[in-house]
């Protein structure tokens, strides 16, 4: 079976789509079952990260610049058009929210979430809305929806009026570096480099209003002094109502002292900042996933997290979850950990059981049921 794959977000690293993207074409690679052509627009990046082994269709280098106009384009017209060159048998798989209107192949489409649906702040100016009202008129034109959740699929069905049985649930997984196998010593230089106290509280992620950062500052006020919050997510500018400003959040009361803002870190220094922390704390209001406290989970590091949206189907019984605006219990669960080793070792024990039962592999392998489906 032939299977040509938008490789839109192959090279803009920090998504999530190109997570998704980048990993789920190492597991389909590994598999015998698919050949894989890779459609990835020159114009939309400078550079483009290898994937082994995949065929790389890119002939409109500088075509039409890399703005939105030059995106659209690319998702609509000249994506389907090569992708439909792949072989007579070929399937479409668009890995994020951008399937074509108009195509000639059987059509796969991936929803991680529907953000700009179901949160107000997200919807962006007019142009947003239209492009997002694109997308949703579109799903209804490709043959199978892959959502990475439960939760996501009953956002798609209710939202977007799709039928059940056309709407799949595909887990995702966290990468094979998100381990406990780490030499010590690179644990210990990776908390110098970052001049990181003994012990720490760990946030990773967006710092956008749904992440819910204000609440981890709530319950600091009410955990004893010698808790520090460290936070980690690269910072973004724009609307106040969509990107708070967290660091004035913090600095500006008493807690100031007991909160550290990483800024964006390297994807290197990511396992080792989870191993080095004691506890991984996630408050998001809303996920389509939460890839964040499984990788964190599969460093073998307890994991407070909120019970909001997807998140209650990733970290279920590998962490604690409470409420999202709950600021009495995120000092309680909290606590609980900080102050007991034996709970320590209880949820590290829970969180690696829990993160062993998903996979990349499982991930390809159900992906693949669905091409095969609509062939």
């Amino acid at each position: 079976m032939e299977i040509a794959i938008n490789g839109y977000f192959l090279n803009v690293h920090h998504t999530g789509s190109a997570q998704y993207s980048y990993h789920l074409l190492r597991a389909l690679l590994k598999r015998d079952d698919v050949r894989l052509g890779v459609q990835i627009p020159y114009f939309s990046r400078d550079t483009m990260r290898p994937v082994g082994g995949i065929q790389a269709r890119s002939p409109l280098r500088g075509a039409l610049g890399s703005g939105n106009l030059a995106k659209l384009w690319w998702e609509q017209f000249t994506w389907p058009r090569l992708a439909a060159k792949v072989g007579e048998s070929v399937v479409g798989h668009v890995p994020y929210f951008a399937p074509p209107h108009y195509h000639s192949f059987p059509l796969v489409a991936t929803i991680h979430d529907l953000i700009p649906v179901v949160l107000p702040e997200y919807r962006g100016n007019f142009l947003v809305r239209l492009y997002t009202s694109l997308g949703m008129a579109a799903a209804h034109k490709a043959d199978a929806i892959i959502t990475d959740s439960e939760a996501s699929k009953r956002d798609v069905t209710e939202r977007l009026g799709l039928a059940d049985d056309d709407v799949h649930v595909v887990h995702l997984a966290a990468d094979s570096r998100f381990s406990t196998i780490a030499p010590v010593e690179d644990v210990m230089a990776v908390r110098r480099r970052y001049d990181l106290p003994e012990r720490f509280l760990f946030y990773l992620g967006g710092l956008d209003v749904r992440k819910n950062i204000g609440v981890l500052f709530d319950a600091l006020r009410k955990l004893p002094n010698d808790v520090t919050l460290v936070v980690a997510g690269r910072t973004r500018h724009g609307k106040a109502v969509l990107f708070p400003d967290w660091v004035h959040a913090a600095t500006s009361t008493e807690i100031g002292p007991r909160v550290r803002f990483l800024g964006g870190v390297p994807e290197a220094d990511k396992p080792l900042l989870y191993r080095a922390a004691t506890v991984f704390v996630f408050p998001s209001r809303y996920e389509g996933f939460g890839l964040d406290p499984l990788e964190a989970m599969a460093c073998g590091t307890p994991v407070v997290s909120s019970n909001a949206a997807s998140l209650p189907e990733v970290v279920g019984e590998g962490g604690i979850l409470v409420p999202p605006d709950d600021a009495d219990a995120w000092t309680a669960a909290i606590e609980r950990l900080w102050e007991s080793e034996q709970e320590r070792v209880h949820y590290a024990e829970r969180a690696l059981a829990r993160a062993r039962t998903f996979s990349w592999e499982r991930t390809a392998a159900q992906t693949v049921a669905v091409y095969k489906q609509v062939n």
